[in-house]
């Protein structure tokens, strides 16, 4: 076979190919962006840790029992002035029998969910775990 018959045949078993594939090429899938940690979301999971965990003291409404209002009219969350402070208060010394033993997702989590029972952020919020001195603890 010539040079020209070779290159002939293989133009055309290309061409039978890209045919037989509807001449287009499948689109690569572009993953779609992970959705942002709404303060919903994180406060969502709070709840479950604050119940399992702070409820002991604080009661499951955040009331009060042994430990102070977390939740609600006597909660003062508001001298803290902004979440970054309340988020080193209670990763510090919470819970009271064994300080700093959640992990910091955890205290995010309860964090977010004191925060958005007490109404200082709205749950469509993004939350973003850098930027909590930014978040002011104000109705």
């Amino acid at each position: 076979m010539t040079k020209r018959l070779m290159c002939f045949l293989t133009a055309a078993g290309l061409l039978l190919g890209l045919l037989s594939n509807g001449c287009r090429a499948k689109p690569t899938p572009t993953p779609s962006p992970a959705p942002a940690n709404t303060v919903g979301q994180f406060a969502s999971s709070g709840r479950t840790v604050f119940i399992t965990i702070c409820s002991n003291c604080h009661g499951e409404q955040g009331q009060g029992i042994t430990g102070p209002a977390l939740i609600g009219s006597n909660a003062f969350l508001e001298k803290f002035e902004n979440a970054q402070r309340l988020f080193e208060y209670i990763s510090i010394a919470m819970p009271q029998e064994a300080p700093g033993s959640l992990t910091r997702q955890e205290y995010l989590e309860v964090l977010s969910y004191l925060m958005l029972q007490n109404g200082f952020i709205d749950e469509k919020v993004p939350f973003d775990p850098d930027g909590l001195e930014k978040l002011p603890l104000k109705k």
